[in-house]
């Protein structure tokens, strides 16, 4: 039994032995976990402290942001108000220097219409002047339409004349900005020689004329646009005032071929003065037999036989107010036409009927009113016959006197033609040839009024 107890107690203690090695180990081990558990521990109260350090960085930066983002917010609205500002400075700099740009280019052309009438008149008078006359009238007992200080019937007691304002620099209309049509042709065709006159969708009519003194010789160009001939083509020239004008037309063949073109030749002379341009009455045959008739004002008007005359001032004024140049005074009232209403050197082109009337600068005292003399012919004295038979000596030669008064404030669109002349047809018919210019085509245009002594 010892024997035996032995070896089982040798066993046990070998596995007490190894038992013991065992909790050592795990005891050690236990330990290690405990430290490593602790280190993990204080890592993680450091992370913590991090986070938290994190959070409030955080909510500070976003406390900056949001006020950096209203300070940028206001700095863009202050820009986009700068940059509003500076845009329209801008715009404004380019309308003033446009506008600059185009009352130079005004400045020049009226220095280039007045040409040598600048140098011929003063720039003032010995007391003489429009004021003067209107006194002069009213003790010579002149009706007060007579006065450029008023309108007369026309605008009752209103008066048209202001203060010389400065020329409006607006988009340039030029004299013959609107579209084509035969009224317009004819009206250019008037300060022009060279022009068409006529045109549709069959037949176009050009002229090219020439005028020395008080002859005239005109090429008028008949042209078929058509496909087709047109027949018995004819072409008359029709004058009211027979004894004043003498129209000499050359033949003309009867058949105008599909895109042709015939050259009549007219010899056109001035026997005494006229008021009304002749008429032009073309008749032909259409391709299907049809006939057709077209009649048209032709343009040859008195202003063709005149040449501009350079007058001082005080001889201006001493023809202004002779007896005979006031009874044939001829006014009228006008409403501007549309490409008119901007800078005056489009009036001023349309007034001066290429020379035959030449502007004179310093006689009227309102800058903006037109003064012109213009004279038959040559400039000589003329004994006008028609029929043969005499009609009375011109010892002035037609001189013509004009003024053009352009109306300001409530009257603005609206001007005031006064002719006076040495022959009363002279007046009526400058007259209306201004009026023509300055209205709008095909308008109404008022009757012109002569002022007669009482």
């Amino acid at each position: 039994m010892l024997t035996r107890g032995a070896p089982d107690l040798e066993a046990m203690e070998s596995r007490c032995s190894h038992l013991s090695q065992r909790l050592e180990a795990a005891e050690h081990e236990l330990r290690e976990e405990k430290e490593a558990g602790r280190a993990n521990k204080l890592k993680v109260e450091q992370l913590e402290l991090k986070l938290k350090d994190r959070e409030q960085l955080l909510g500070h930066a976003k406390d900056m942001w949001m006020k950096e983002n209203v300070r940028a917010s206001k700095l863009a609205d202050t820009l986009t108000a700068v940059e509003d500002k500076l845009a329209d400075q801008e715009k404004r700099l380019a309308e003033v220097s446009a506008r600059y740009a185009e009352a130079q280019q005004e400045v020049r052309q009226l220095q280039h219409l007045l040409g040598t009438g600048l140098g011929s008149i003063p720039a003032s008078g010995d007391g003489a002047g429009f004021e003067a006359d209107l006194r002069a009238d009213a003790r010579n007992g002149y009706s007060k339409g007579n006065d450029f200080s008023g309108l007369g019937s026309s605008f009752g007691d209103a008066q048209l004349i202001s203060p010389p304002r400065t020329v409006a620099s607006t988009t340039a209309h030029t004299p013959f900005a609107e579209s084509d049509t035969n009224a317009e042709r004819f009206r250019r065709l008037c300060l022009l020689n060279d022009a068409v006159l006529y045109e549709d969708e069959l037949l176009q009519v050009g002229l090219k004329a020439e005028y020395t003194g008080l002859e005239g010789q005109i090429a008028v160009f008949f042209g078929n646009k058509g496909h087709a001939a047109l027949q018995t083509f004819a072409a008359q020239y029709f004058v009211r005032e027979e004894q004043a004008l003498r129209v000499v037309a050359s033949p003309l063949i009867q058949h105008l071929e599909a895109d042709e073109q015939v050259v009549q030749r007219l010899q056109v002379t001035l026997l005494e003065p006229f008021a009304e341009p002749p008429w032009l009455r073309l008749q032909f045959l259409l391709p299907d037999a049809s006939p057709r008739r077209i009649q048209l004002k032709f343009p040859i008007i008195l202003p063709k036989f005149m040449v501009g005359k350079d007058l001082s001032q005080q001889d201006f004024f001493r023809f202004w107010r002779q007896q005979n140049f006031i009874l044939s005074e001829v006014t009228s009232v006008v409403h501007l036409a549309e490409r008119l209403r901007g800078p005056l050197v489009n009036i001023a082109r349309c007034i001066v009927f290429g020379g035959a009337f030449r502007l004179h600068h310093g006689v009227d005292s309102n800058a903006d009113n037109f003064v012109l003399v213009s004279m038959l012919g040559d400039g000589a004295n003329h004994d006008f016959r028609g029929d043969g038979l005499p009609s009375g000596h011109d010892k002035d030669g037609g001189l013509s006197l004009m003024r053009v008064e352009v109306g300001s404030g409530r009257f603005t669109g609206k001007a005031r033609v006064v002719v006076r002349s040495s022959n009363h047809i002279v007046a009526k018919a400058l007259c209306d040839c201004l009026v023509t210019q300055l209205a709008e085509p095909g308008a109404s245009v008022p009757h012109a009024s002569t002022i007669s002594a009482r």
